[in-house]
This record gives C-alpha cells, structure tokens and sequence, in this order.
C-alpha cells in the first residue's frame, strides 16, 4: 500500500467523523466489519474482503476514541453548580473583553470537606481595576461556582463545550477580581515559567519601541494576541480575507523556519537542526501550542529529521502521520476550525501547488511562487472558511501576495528587533522604523481592499455533502494518483463531470421530496425570535431578538447573532417578517438581516408605525427596498395551501392607557398548518388578554407562545382557558425581572400543559409532518 499513513488517518478520521454525526457510529463501524467478513466468506474470497474489513479497525479506533473523550466530563464535574473555593497554579492566561486564565486545580473545598482534584479549568474573569490580577505562575485561590461549558443551544452555531474540549477543559468559572487572589508561587513545569517570562518581555519590548497601536500589531502578528486589536481593524482583515496573519499558523512557523536555516547556514547539520526544533517548538508554546502552529512545527521536524533517519520525506504521508498523532492524544481537535484550516492549507499546498505553478509559467519566479501557494491555499480552505465564517473574499487570493511577502519580512525582524533590544535599544528603534513602514503597508492594502467594490461576501454554510463533493472534485482535478486517472486526461474530465451531474441530480431529487413544516424558537437569550420554515421552502420570522433596549442606535451593531444564525442554518432569503412591537428584544436582531439578506416584506402594526424605535429599521428597509406592511385584526396572510396566519389584534383602535401600550399593543397572530395551531402574542399583557377575551370565543391551540417572556402581568387564568394549548414555549434568557414569573409557572403546570424554555432547553424546534406535532429541543433539561 502506497503511502500507508494516509490511509490510515483517512480511516481514522472517517470514524471521528460518522461517531460526531452519529451517536451509535461506532456500532455503524462493527455492524460494516461483520458484513464485510460475511460478504467474503460466502463470495470465496475471505482475504480481500477481510482486509478492508481489518482496516476498518483504524475507524473503529477513531470511533471509539472520540466517543470517550466526548463521554469523559472529568474529576470536576461533581462539583458543578456549587460555590466551592478553589486553589490552584495558573497555567497560561490570554487577555481579551475579559482575562481568561487556565488554572491546574490542587484543592477543592466546600462545606462538607477538602478534596484534591488536579485538572485544567478555564476561569474568566472581569476586568476591573480595583484589584492587581495574578500572573502565570501564581497560585491562586478561587471562590465561586463551578459550572459545565455551554453546549450548542441553537442549531449550527458555536458549540463552547466541544471547543474546551479539544482543549482539554471540561469546566469553566466566572469570578469578578474580588472573587480571585494570590497566595503564592505555583509549582507549574519550569518550561512553562520561562516561557510566561519570555512573553512578557517580548511585550514589555515591543512596547517601550512602539506606538500602542502598531505594537498592539505586532504582538497580534508575532504571538497571535489579536485580542488586542480594536473591532474595527479586525473586521477589516477579516473581511478581506488576511486575518490569518494574526492567528499563528503554518505560515509563520514557515518563515521562522526559512530565516533560522538560512541565517544557522554554516552550522554543521546536526546542530542547526537541534537549534531550529527548539526555536520553533518554544515558539509554539510561546503562541499556546495552537493546533495550526503545532502541524507546522510537526511537519517540519518530520522534514528536517528525515535525512538522519535515512527516509525521504513526503509531504503527504508527513500530513497523514501529524494528524493520527494529533487526533490519537485527542480526537474532539478535529472539530477545532484551527486544526481543520490548518490541515486544509497543508493539505491543499501539498496537491496544487504544483500544477497551479506550471500554470503560471509566464509569470516570474517570485511572484510566481506566492500566488501559487496563495491560491493552493485559498482553494483548500475556502469551504471552510464559509462553513465556519460565512466569509467569501475573492479579493484575498491577490491580497495576500504582497500581504505575505510584506509578512516574511516583518516577523523574523519583529524577533530580531527585540532580542536587539536586550542588547542596544538605540538600535533596536531604527529597525523599528523599518517595521513601521511595513505595518504601514499592511494596512494600507487592507484598507484599500476593502473599500474595494464586491471584495467580500456573506454566504450561507455549504451542506457537508457540498464539501465532500467540492474536495472529491478538486483532488481527483490535480492528482496524478488517482485511481484509474493517471494517464488519460478525457477520464479525468468525465469522471468530474459525472460526479457534478450526480451532485445536482440528488439536489433535484431532494428538493422534489415533501419536507416537514419547521417553527424553531431560537435562543437569542431574553428576547422573541421564530424562525419558519415551510414545507415549500418559504423563510418566515417573527420578531429578531436583540438588545433589551427602546433606543437601538448605539447597540444595533451588536446584535449580529440572527443574521449569522440565518446563513448558518443555510438560508439567504426571508419572504417575510412579523414585528410584533419595536422593542429593541424582539427587533434588534431584524436590523443586520434587512441590510445583510433580501427581505421581500416587513408586517408590523399600526402602533409601530408611530412609535420612534422604528425609525432607524423603517430607514434601513426603505433603502434596501423591503416592502412595509401595516396589518390588523382580521387580516390573513396566506403562505401556500396548508399555511395561514391570522392577525388577532390590534384592531383599528389602538388600546391606549394601559401599563405599557407598546406591549399590549403587539401583533397577536395565529398560524394554522395542517390542522394544528401555533399562537404568538409577543409582550401582551392582561389589558390586551381581556380585550382578546371580548372579542372571541374558545381557540384551542397547540403551541403557545407565552406572552411577554413569562411575566406577571400575562398569560392569566382567562386567557389559558380561552386559548388552551397543549405546549406553551417560553421564550426568555438569563434576566433581572423574574422571568418566568412562578405565578405564570404554576398556572401552566396546574393545566398539565408542556413547558418548554429557551434559557433551559436552548433553541426549541418543532416539525409537523401529516398533522403530527415533533419537538426537539437542543439541550436535554428534563
């Protein structure tokens, strides 16, 4: 077998893989095994088939692996949502919105007893200046309450438990300053202490030789800080596509590499290369030992200790073997978007940029050779990067060559000029106006690119079927290796247009089929937001979530969530939105969606039409065209055949001089599919409730939306016996004005009507199919 490492990370993978996706992926493993054997010993041919089936055991190890490192919840778990007190050595620390530090437990203590549990937990802590914080090295002591990462609580999006994971972290606290102290030194591995010197002093450095916000740069560039960089400038790269050169990767443990072999050239080579795998392994624990920084110095100590060991190195079978090693310690890192960039880059590199290079054959060598790796690179990652940002930057792939040329000179001279400045300072701020000017350069071209016409793009994530389809094509397009594709190019074309032409037919195929009726009511923490997605493909939201505020001009930037949310869950139109009321919790959200996606049209009341929150949306919709309609009781808004929503209230006359007007003033509708019934009330109080009371008699419905996030003023004992539902969904998050109120609580439970909760079950999402009613939540609460 050519190549036998390859083949054995691509099973292994393969079995990390179906287990994520699958919970029981492992028993898909065994039950494939058995079949093989079977499948052989009665066709004769026990021996080919039981390898393949023997191979299959590198899945099956994968499997089982992920499944236990997934399982595992550690030593501290039986002391979740408790305060305890804490003693422990910090280990590493990052600054950002908050100091985030990872400390090795010693001792825990609570009521009842002293414990020792030594594991890594991750503690944020506020940034305040009425107390010094600890340092790496510290031991500190800890008062607080322990708890479990989030995990997804709405579809799609980031999941904070399996990110600590691929960390090794299993639990997390959040303490104010006051809640974390120094008692002394930690004993952590002395390697460990230097290196939290070693980054210190290259800060306090750079700093004595920079202004704030060129040094803040180049710490971003050299040590991945890019915490430090403001909002603004971070939108910028990110946008036009050269943000990696803040997150240490591949391409900076490269350039170290080159300028170290160059600048070690007359060393015999047994010491240059113990010199250079010490330089970049201390590099990677200076940066954090990130899984892009960590292949990069794999990949190259493969390299360099190949020749000793009377092996040739291929790139390849190098990839295939950092990734086993990576993955056999620590599966769940396959989830991690750096490991998946990183390996995607190399990976890509290692396929295209050769016959990408014999392409360019007019072009010089130089340049030549960047935009060879360049478009290698952004070929391999870009459906990544779509997946996980929602990013397209066409304008990166010519960006990036003189980014990355301006880059291989800026980070060995960002090096140099602070080991100078150990020596002579003087000197050390000459070659600081070298680096000025090319941070300078930097960011003259990322400005100028992004303020360039269509140099970026939202999208929605591809389907992980696209992806594989996309990587299929492309490697089967270059590899000279490819089964029955060596030789015959018209092959090659056929067999990548067969593929393509299977691609569309199963996406006809599956757009043919009936799909379900689907109301999510998504986690946007204290906040009104339903997301529809009816069986003919129609988009539908009521209400956007957001900041709790009436005045949304300072804080509507923010509220970005619902967007991201939409694109990925894989939709980039919406065909309608209700706004119940223009409260910054149910509209915030709408604003980035209106300027971000086509809206065909926005449904709100006549009391939002004069209330001067919805000023800045009602401008935004009229300069992206969407259509603004007023709608009122007795209105119906026929979606296709089996859908309608039917507008409640308000009616012509506005209720006026009630608690909170707006609230109760709030689009009432009911949506009717397929036999069941669906109530959304928004913040109506018990003023509107009794007026709804006069105005109909007995709807039984299926789903209610509980009023006003589960207050005290709604949902009475009237109203639930008017409008009966069998589940009522509550749509609230963390908050300060007791909601749900016990009161609202009691009532629903005293009608043994279900109880679902976004701030404990996360997103709750709902499909009929044949007039049957599915709930699934995201979080197991009960």
């Amino acid at each position: 077998m050519k190549r036998p490492m390859v083949w054995i990370a691509c099973l292994y993978i393969g079995g990390i893989a179906l287990q994520y996706q699958f919970y029981n992926g492992f028993q898909i493993i065994i039950f494939s095994m058995a079949l093989t054997f079977t499948f052989g010993l009665f066709a004769g041919e026990l021996n080919r088939y039981g390898v393949f089936g023997l191979l299959l055991i590198i899945a099956l190890l994968g499997s089982l692996n992920f499944k236990n490192h997934y399982e595992y919840e550690g030593q501290l778990r039986h002391f979740v949502n408790q305060e305890i007190t804490i003693i422990g050595d910090i280990w590493n620390q990052q600054a950002g919105t908050s100091i985030q530090y990872t400390v090795l437990s010693q001792e825990i203590h609570t009521v009842e007893k002293k414990t020792v549990v030594k594991e890594k937990l991750l503690i944020h802590v506020s940034k305040g200046e009425e107390a010094e914080l600890p340092r790496l090295g510290d031991r500190v002591v800890l008062t607080g309450t322990l708890r479990i990462p989030e995990r997804r609580r709405n579809p799609g999006m980031f999941d904070y438990h399996l990110y600590l994971k691929a960390k090794d972290t299993h639990t997390v606290m959040y303490l104010k300053p006051w809640q974390i102290g120094t008692i002394g030194e930690g004993q952590i591995p002395l390697f460990l202490k230097y290196i939290g010197k070693i980054k210190v002093s290259i800060s306090e450095k750079i700093r004595q030789i920079f202004p704030e916000e060129e040094g803040n740069m180049l710490l971003a560039v050299l040590m991945g800080e890019k915490n430090l960089l403001e909002e603004k400038q971070q939108k910028i790269y990110r946008n036009t596509g050269i943000a990696h050169i803040f997150a240490v990767s591949g391409l900076h443990v490269g350039i170290i590499f080159i300028f170290l072999n160059k600048f070690l050239g007359k060393l015999r080579n047994s010491t240059r290369t113990i010199f250079i795998l010490c330089c970049l392994w201390c590099y990677a624990a200076v940066t954090g030992f990130s899984p892009s920084v960590m292949r990069a110095a794999a990949l190259i100590s493969i390299l360099i200790c190949a020749p000793f060991l009377n092996r040739k190195y291929d790139s390849l079978s190098a990839i295939g073997t950092a990734a086993v090693l990576f993955l056999a310690f620590n599966p769940t890192l396959l989830m991690h978007v750096g490991f998946q960039l990183s390996f995607a880059a190399a990976l890509s590199i290692a396929l295209l940029y050769s016959p990408i290079y014999k392409q360019l054959g007019r072009v010089p060598d130089m340049p030549r050779q960047l935009l060879s790796a360049s478009a290698a690179a952004q070929l391999g990652t870009m459906p990544l990067l779509a997946y996980h940002f929602n990013l397209l930057s066409p304008i990166a792939l010519l960006l990036n060559i003189p980014v990355i040329f301006i880059i291989g000179y800026l980070v060995p001279l960002g090096f140099l000029t602070v080991v100078i400045s150990f020596i002579y300072m003087t000197a050390a701020k000459l070659i600081g106006k070298i680096i000025l000017l090319l941070i300078y350069g930097v960011n003259c071209l990322s400005q100028w690119a992004y303020q360039f016409p269509y140099s970026y793009f939202h999208v929605v994530s591809p389907s992980m079927f696209f992806m594989l389809i996309y990587y299929l094509i492309l490697y089967i397009s270059v590899s000279k290796n490819s089964y029955f594709l060596k030789k015959n190019k018209s092959i090659r074309q056929r067999a990548v247009f067969f593929i393509i032409s299977i691609y569309f037919g199963i996406i006809l195929i599956l757009n043919i089929i009936p799909k379900n009726q689907e109301i999510i009511f998504v986690d946007v923490g204290q906040g009104d937001c339903t997301l529809i997605r009816t069986a003919e493909g129609k988009n539908i939201l009521i209400d956007g979530g957001g900041s709790f505020r009436k005045d949304l001009e300072e804080e509507e930037e923010k509220d970005k969530f619902l967007i991201e949310f939409l694109l990925k869950n894989h939709i980039s139109r919406i065909h309608m939105i209700i706004l119940s009321h223009p409260h910054g919790d149910h509209m915030g959200g709408l604003f980035e969606v209106v300027r971000k996606m086509p809206v065909e049209a926005l449904i709100v009341s006549k009391d939002t039409l004069q209330r001067s929150e919805w000023t800045p949306l009602q401008q935004d919709c009229q300069e992206n065209r969407v259509k603004v309609v007023y709608a009122e009781k007795g209105d119906l808004m026929r979606i296709d055949e089996k859908t309608v929503f039917s507008v409640l209230s308000p009616g012509k006359e506005l209720l006026r001089g009630s608690r909170d007007d707006a609230n109760n003033n709030s689009l009432v509708v009911l949506l009717e599919h397929d036999g069941k019934r669906i109530l959304f009330t928004g913040d109506i109080e018990e003023a509107m409730e009794q007026l709804l009371l006069q105005e109909y008699s007995s709807i039984p419905v299926d789903v209610l939306k509980v009023p006003h996030h589960g207050s005290r003023f709604s949902t009475t004992e009237d109203f639930l016996d008017r409008f009966p539902p069998r589940i009522a969904v509550i749509q609230v998050g963390r908050n300060n004005f007791g909601h749900p109120h016990p009161q609202v609580l009691d009532r629903l439970n005293h009608r043994n009507i279900d109880i679902y909760r976004n701030d404990q079950q996360g997103a709750i999402r709902m499909t009929i199919k044949n007039g049957d009613l599915q709930i699934h939540p995201m979080l197991d609460f009960r």
